[in-house]
């Protein structure tokens, strides 16, 4: 008997490898992945997304959506500075030419190619995959800094590694409030062993974070909006109690872990909200607040360092200086004109998320949404984060929600409300 290839979900998982290789290629690069391959990882990365979106959309015939107007506005407010960046460092050409291929790719890639629910699962798969992987690593092959006492793995950054491991979190956290008996306790396992091995990093936001994601999904998508009275209303609610109880359950387990397995120095700087190098985050973001403010049009992309003290600039390591949150970012380098743009992606895509968050792959991928975006407003600059663009890719791929679909969603918020 000779067995037929679905050739559908051959192509739906190729789909989903290229999306998950190009967010996240830049936070797992180790020596030992970038010695397997003859180049660079994060050009490989963009080389086969951008091959298997061309081929997609190919095959639809170069179909454009209506959807796709939202990005093409976005991206088109960021072009203004460039008329005002200097090109005349190695940061300001990166930023200008990354900005518009590798990040306009990241979030352009998931609305050609994610397009179905198998393959959005294939995508959760995967990044769970990829995560439990770096959780395990870090177990097993992690080695602590001399100087800081952070756990690593060869020569990656430790709050690269962490925002990988934390991906198992912020999915199985919500999986974990629907699966029962066996699945239910696999995937607190993980998320154990994500927590645990997050802590040895030092990395306190990204584990912050992915623990709150779940829950913020867990109140959004059961009344639409937090207001005090949903409180009264999950109390009340026996399902919810719960989920409260295994969220609780799994709050519990990760401090355990984090007792358990972090070197003394790790636990010291994760539990460090004072300090030398919060002071000089704290000074780099009031200072980029204050050039923002300053400069409504903007810098100019990678700029921002010629309108700092010398004293927060010291926060960052090399010539690559930016306020570490995309929105400061946005506001001083592009100017009120790029912060709108980013701002209105944010919406959208949320808005796209959060409507079709009806199914535990939405949930999940809204969880994941929040991660990323909180993420991306303590950590790495617009270029870096493109987990963010990905993650605003995966919800503007779904279809924009139409009047009556808004309007009968106002009324289940309005049912609910009197019940």
């Amino acid at each position: 008997m000779v067995t037929s290839i679905n050739w559908g979900k051959i192509v739906g998982w190729l789909c989903a490898v290229a999306v998950t290789l190009l967010g996240t290629a830049n936070l797992w690069k180790v020596e030992t992945v970038r010695n397997l391959l003859p180049v660079d990882l994060t050009l490989a990365s963009a080389v086969i997304a951008a091959a298997v979106t061309l081929g997609v959309w190919m095959a639809s015939r170069w179909r454009t959506k209506l959807s796709w107007l939202p990005l093409a506005f976005g991206f088109g407010t960021f072009v203004p500075a460039l008329a005002l960046t200097s090109f005349d460092h190695p940061y300001s050409i990166e930023k200008a030419q990354a900005l518009f291929t590798l990040s306009l790719l990241a979030a352009a890639a998931p609305m050609v190619v994610l397009t179905t629910e198998y393959r959005r699962r294939a995508l959760l798969i995967l990044l769970v995959g990829l995560g439990a992987v770096t959780s395990l690593a870090l177990t097993v092959a992690g080695t602590a800094n001399p100087h800081t006492g952070r756990v690593g793995v060869e020569d990656g950054s430790p709050v690269g590694l962490a925002r990988v491991a934390c991906l198992v979190i912020a999915i199985l956290g919500v999986a974990a409030f629907e699966w029962k008996g066996k699945r239910r306790l696999a995937g607190l396992g993980m998320v154990v062993l994500a927590a645990g091995s997050t802590v040895t990093t030092g990395s306190r936001g990204p584990l912050a974070f992915a623990i709150l994601a779940p829950l913020l999904v867990l109140l959004l998508t059961n009344r639409g909006v937090i207001r005090p009275a949903d409180f009264r209303h999950a109390a009340r609610d026996p399902r919810i109690r719960t989920r409260v109880v295994v969220v609780g359950g799994v709050v519990v387990l990760a401090v355990a872990a984090f007792i358990r397995f972090a070197p003394a120095r790790a636990i010291a700087h994760l539990l460090s909200l004072g300090g030398e190098s919060s002071s000089l985050r704290m000074l780099l973001l009031t200072e980029s607040t204050a050039t923002a403010t300053q400069h409504p049009l903007g810098v100019g992309w990678g700029d921002i360092a010629e309108y700092l003290s010398i004293a927060a600039r010291k926060y960052t390591i090399g010539d690559n200086v930016y306020p570490h949150n995309v929105l400061v970012e946005a506001a001083a380098e592009g100017g009120v004109i790029a912060l709108a743009g980013l701002v209105y992606l944010l919406v959208i895509s949320w808005r796209r998320l959060h409507a079709c968050a009806t199914t535990l792959t939405g949930r999940a991928l809204l969880s994941v949404w929040i991660f990323a975006v909180a993420s991306a407003m303590i950590s790495s600059d617009l270029i870096g984060n493109r987990l963010m663009w990905m993650m605003i890719g995966v919800g503007l791929a779904y279809p924009p929600l139409r009047r009556s679909q808004r309007a009968g969603r106002s009324r289940r918020l309005l049912d609910a409300e009197a019940t």
